[in-house]
């Protein structure tokens, strides 16, 4: 038998071997260890505070009753915004709280309704895959009546849009040259604005719709989304990675290098003419922070699809996407973390008006962002 050596202390009422000494002092690390960690600094737990905020916001469902998806939305201002589905537009006053629906007449609501834009709360456009064009530059005087009369004929032959200058109480037909679906709209004031939509077309107009002129795109591509900070200077994206620039208004477009070859690109917003984020098939997050001139792709860890994008600021901004993927960032996209949608459905558009107050919409109706 091995013999064991005996260490007496003094300043302790009990004999330990060597052994069980060691172990002794381990247990008197670990207590000082956790007593440290307890008193860490305010401003380390400030920053994980902080951090842990960020992971727990969560986005909440609007009780909006809806037999079919929603495809876009958009905020004129804070409190006042739009969501289309195919055949419905439902609308807040109260920022995104509560919804109610618009109403349209049969011929309106033979339209696929496919995007739309406010650029006040008195004036947006909508577009659809029928050849529609639906603009509004009044706010509704009856908010809460839902009631809206429309004007004007659509027939197979002319292609007719629809324009509205009191918010969507009363619709009168435009016309518009094309037999193609458009899936994009976008204005910068209430006379100058483009349509975008499939075999690469892009229309132009300068007196808020009334009539509409054929840009050359330079491409045969399904284009999806549009986005111009100014009456020059703007960007066009579509399926086969199509990144289309222009800094003249349209008069001539050039191509940017997306080095995405296949897959499609769908949603797009910028901060500023240098700083851009575009978001597409299988996870694609591109970014460019000097107008396009090269783009690069930002890691998300996801490869679904993704279907829209909203930046408020050049470091914040988010993205969503099919499987109810909502992706926040605060660092311009270096770090993407996932929020909780509540839903596996496809999720379609998003838009913010500031860092606490946003909403999307998708399959299976609208989503309203509670921050905390």
């Amino acid at each position: 038998m091995k013999k064991r050596t005996i260490i007496k202390l003094d300043f302790f009422p009990l004999h330990f071997t060597v052994k069980g000494y060691i172990i002794l002092v381990l247990i008197l690390g670990i207590i000082l260890n956790f007593l440290s960690c307890s008193t860490a600094p305010m401003s380390y737990r400030a920053e994980t505070d902080r951090q842990i905020s960020q992971v727990t916001a969560k986005w909440k469902a609007v009780e909006v009753k809806f037999y079919s998806g929603y495809k876009d939305i958009c905020f004129g201002d804070s409190n006042h915004g739009w969501a289309i589905a195919d055949h419905e537009c439902r609308y807040t006053s109260d920022g995104g709280k509560t919804w109610s629906p618009q109403f349209i007449d049969e011929t309106m609501a033979s339209i696929d309704m496919e995007s739309i834009d406010f650029i006040t709360p008195l004036e947006g456009w909508i577009v659809g895959s029928n050849k529609l064009i639906s603009h509004t530059d009044n706010l509704r005087k009856m908010l809460n009546t839902g009631k809206t009369k429309i004007e004007g004929e659509i027939t197979e032959s002319n292609k007719l849009i629809f324009h509205t200058s009191d918010g969507g109480v009363k619709w009168v037909s435009q016309k518009i040259n094309t037999k193609d679906r458009l899936k994009g709209v976008d204005f910068i004031n209430s006379a100058c604005g483009w349509v975008i939509g499939d075999a690469g077309i892009i229309f132009h107009t300068t007196d808020g719709g009334s009539t509409w002129v054929t840009q050359e795109s330079g491409v045969k591509d399904n284009l999806k989304a549009i986005y111009f900070i100014n009456a020059d200077i703007g960007w066009v994206i579509g399926q086969n990675g199509t990144i289309l620039y222009t800094k003249d208004g349209g008069n001539k477009w050039m191509r940017q290098n997306s080095n995405i070859r296949y897959d499609a690109l769908n949603g797009i917003s910028f901060i500023g003419t240098d700083k851009g984020w575009i978001v597409g098939q299988n996870g694609i997050v591109l970014h460019t922070d000097n107008g396009g001139n090269k783009w690069i792709i930002q890691k998300t860890g996801i490869d679904v699809d993704l279907t829209g994008v909203d930046f408020i600021n050049s470091n914040e901004g988010w993205v969503v996407g099919y499987k109810g993927i909502i992706l926040h960032t605060y660092d311009g996209g270096i770090t993407w973390t996932p929020e909780s949608s509540n839903t596996d459905g496809a999720l379609m558009a998003i838009d913010f008006t500031n860092s606490d107050n946003g909403c999307a919409v998708g399959i299976n109706g609208i989503l309203e962002y509670a921050k905390n």
